[in-house]
Parts: structure tokens; C-alpha cells; sequence
């Protein structure tokens, strides 16, 4: 059991190492506000917003390099095949109610699971919105992370913490676009636990309430207001990227209701669309794999994570391709320039797309 230990724990270390050089590739520039208010001597529940299936736990808590955090994720990802691969890199099956009532009574050994991880300062990573959505404000939270934190706090002598963490994309299912990550301020577990005590469904509701404040002091658009529709094609506008997110927040304050301005889609020119299809020859094999998954993927919000796993475990190997290609017909140089030229239609398209 030990070797086996040693293994998962080497290939969840191998894992990651890959995805932050895979993400850090992916977005043009990641930005990260409040990582010092991440406690390091105190078990924490990473509470996050879920926009972009996948991707926001690898960035919400890989990108930090002394963050280990478990995942709690929906329990119909995991079968005989997923299984193993999702245990290895920490993730935990979570059980909903659409998962079948007989169901939510494992939940109460994920929460002894959740709560010696927790005496061991390992944190866990929740998403209390309960489902991921391209939103940009908070949706409503579910009670699912407070029940967790009650249930670690009354069994430990240690404070546990709830961190708030704000993801804001500038675009969705856009390769090399801007991305800021935000913690929040922790709050204390022991603060309502008293409260908790005395009224639990009160207790349930003013802890999950106050989480859902902190969250939105670390998204840019924090709420859905008659105006966001305008909102966000103004503050998410690609020419404010150089912005910082206290000046996105003060952008994103501001009232378009009355706002004159039409955004029109200006579709791509021959020249521009000639130039896409020109880079995309070098890296036809992905792309064409990469639009044969889209197409069959229902769920939009997953495509943003299909194009980031295609460009992590295609590419390496078409590169390989390509080199070996140039190599044994031409010459290691020629083997080189196949890599080279398959590196510059890669992002050169993606920024023409963009």
C-alpha cells in the first residue's frame, strides 16, 4: 500500500507540474490578487465560482505552488474508468440530489473524509454555486460547504477557515485571453458556530449568506443587474486586459442601463480568415480532433476545458510527429522547423481568432 501511495502521490505531482506549464500556455496572462490572505498554518474550504467546468479547479488551486488541495466534485464523473485518475489527483465524489435520494447518505462519509483532511491542514476546494454556468456574477449558493464546515468544526479543536475565491475570465472558451484569480478574506468556521448550535438551518443560512458576500468581493461583475448584458462586453472588453481588478471592479460598478453605445459583431475579413486557415495548417491533426469533440459536446461551458485537454495531450505528441517526419526525410534541422512551424500557426491563430 505504501508503493502504491508513493506512486499516486508521484503521478498527482507529475500531473500538475504538466497542467500549470499547460495553463500557463493556454491563457495569454493569468493575474492573482490576495494569495497572502491564503492561511498556511490553519485546514481552510476553498470555496470557488464555477464558470468553466474543469478548468477552475487546476487554476483555482494548482497555479498556487504550496497549495495541495483535495477537490470535491459531482459524483457521475466517477465510474470504473475515471475512478482511479480522479482519486490520484484528489478529487472526491460529492452527491446531489439529482443523483438519486439513496444516494445522499454517502455524502455523510465524504464528510468524515472532508473532516480528517482537515486535522491534517489539507484543505478542500468546494463550489457552492452547486453547478458551473458562463455567468459572471455569483448564482445562488447552495448550503452544501457550510454543512461541511459545521460538521469538520464540532469535531476539531482547530479553527477552521472558509476562503473565498473569485475566478474572472475575459473570455469563456478563448484561448490566450486574460485571467484573474482573487482570494478573499477567511472567515472563521468558530465565529457561527454557536449560531449553528442553536438553530441549525439559521446557522446554515448566515454562514452560507456572509460566504456568498465574500465571493463577491472578489468578482468583477459580482451580481446580475438589468444593465450586465452591456456590462459585460464593456468591462470584458479585450483592450482592457492591461487593466487591474480594482479597475475592472470600479469599471464594472458603473450604470449602462442608459448607455448609448452598440456593440456590433464585426465578422472576420477574407484576409483575416485566410491567414486562420494558413496557420491552421501546420496543426491540422489537433484542430480537426479538437472540432470532431466539440461538435459532439452538448454542454458549451465544457469547451473552454476541451480545447486546453486537447492542447495538452495532442500537441506534445503531434510535435513528436512532425519532428521524427522532418528528421528522416530531411534532417534533424528540417525535424526542428516542423516543431517550430507548428509552435507559430498554434498562436498565431489563436491570437487572429481572438
Amino acid at each position: 500500500m505504501k508503493i502504491e501511495a508513493y506512486l499516486r502521490e508521484g503521478c498527482y505531482r507529475a500531473i500538475r507540474w504538466y497542467m500549470v506549464k499547460g495553463l500557463k500556455t493556454y491563457f495569454n496572462n493569468i493575474e492573482f490578487e490576495g494569495r497572502e490572505k491564503i492561511p498556511k498554518d490553519k485546514p481552510f474550504i476553498l470555496v470557488v465560482n464555477h464558470q468553466n467546468a474543469f478548468l477552475d479547479p487546476i487554476i483555482a488551486a494548482l497555479l498556487i505552488p504550496w497549495l495541495h488541495c483535495h477537490f470535491l466534485t459531482r459524483s457521475d464523473v466517477f465510474n470504473k474508468w475515471t475512478s482511479y485518475f480522479l482519486e490520484t489527483i484528489k478529487m472526491h465524489p460529492i452527491y446531489r440530489i439529482r443523483d438519486g435520494i439513496d444516494q445522499l447518505g454517502k455524502n455523510q462519509e465524504v464528510f468524515d473524509n472532508c473532516t480528517k483532511l482537515f486535522e491534517n491542514n489539507s484543505p478542500v476546494l468546494v463550489f457552492p454555486e452547486g453547478n458551473h454556468g458562463e455567468n459572471h456574477y455569483l448564482r445562488p449558493l447552495k448550503k452544501g460547504a457550510a454543512r461541511i464546515a459545521f460538521h469538520a468544526q464540532q469535531k476539531m479543536e482547530k479553527e477552521l477557515m472558509i476562503v473565498p475565491c473569485g475566478l474572472n475570465y475575459f473570455a469563456h472558451r478563448t484561448p490566450r485571453t486574460k485571467l484573474i484569480s482573487v482570494y478573499g478574506d477567511p472567515i472563521s468556521v468558530k465565529k457561527y458556530l454557536k449560531g449553528y448550535q442553536e438553530d441549525k438551518q439559521k446557522g446554515l443560512k448566515n454562514l452560507t449568506n456572509n460566504m456568498a458576500i465574500e465571493m463577491k468581493k472578489c468578482l468583477i461583475i459580482p451580481d446580475k443587474t438589468n444593465d450586465y448584458e452591456i456590462k459585460v462586453k464593456k468591462v470584458f472588453n479585450p483592450e482592457n486586459e492591461v487593466l487591474s481588478f480594482k479597475k475592472l471592479r470600479e469599471l464594472a460598478s458603473r450604470d449602462y442601463t442608459n448607455d448609448p453605445t452598440q456593440f456590433v459583431s464585426v465578422p472576420k475579413t477574407s484576409f483575416q480568415r485566410s491567414m486562420i486557415w494558413l496557420a491552421g495548417i501546420p496543426n491540422f491533426g489537433p484542430l480537426y480532433l479538437l472540432k470532431r469533440i466539440l461538435a459532439g459536446t452538448k454542454d458549451k461551458v465544457f469547451y473552454g476545458t476541451m480545447k486546453f485537454i486537447v492542447m495538452l495531450f495532442s500537441m506534445p505528441i503531434w510535435w513528436l510527429l512532425g519532428f521524427l517526419l522532418g528528421y528522416f526525410l530531411f534532417g534533424i534541422a528540417e525535424g526542428f522547423v516542423m516543431v517550430g512551424l507548428s509552435l507559430i500557426g498554434l498562436f498565431v491563430g489563436a491570437e487572429l481568432k481572438k
